[in-house]
């Protein structure tokens, strides 16, 4: 990405990746906190300032690299929810919890070797500097 696309990449990442990790799952089986090497540019999606984030984790952590999609002002997930279940079901990953105003949690297998992935869409995102930041992410 570049500033021919738009999107400009920040000196440094300005939001807390471990913090994308509130799964509100019974047996939560990773953790984001272990981040290796991380990336963010800055763009504008829909009249909402966007911020793109690349991450890799260290250790053998079930996920190990993230990417997430973080905008200031949306108030709630559900403009963005069927086209997020859509997206995921052509992976074959199916829906886990759902609050069905904010937040919205994927997970499932992918490829032949069955590799873990999982998606989350939450409106009230603990890893912004505002209220008003929503994180949209896939970890794989």
């Amino acid at each position: 990405m570049g500033s021919e696309t738009g999107w400009i990449e920040d000196r440094a990442v300005t939001f807390d990746v471990p913090k994308l990790g509130i799964s509100k799952a019974i047996d939560r089986n990773y953790s984001f906190g272990n981040v290796v090497s991380s990336r963010q540019w800055s763009g504008d999606i829909d009249g909402h300032k966007a911020h793109f984030i690349l991450a890799n984790f260290a250790g053998k952590p079930r996920y190990e690299n993230l990417c997430a999609l973080m905008l200031d002002g949306p108030r709630n997930a559900m403009p963005y929810a069927d086209e997020l279940k859509t997206a995921f079901k052509t992976f074959g990953i199916g829906g886990k919890s759902v609050d069905l105003v904010h937040h919205f949690e994927f997970a499932g297998k992918v490829g032949p070797e069955k590799h873990p992935v999982r998606g989350e869409i939450f409106t009230r995102s603990l890893s912004g500097s505002s209220k008003q930041t929503t994180h949209i992410y896939l970890a794989y």
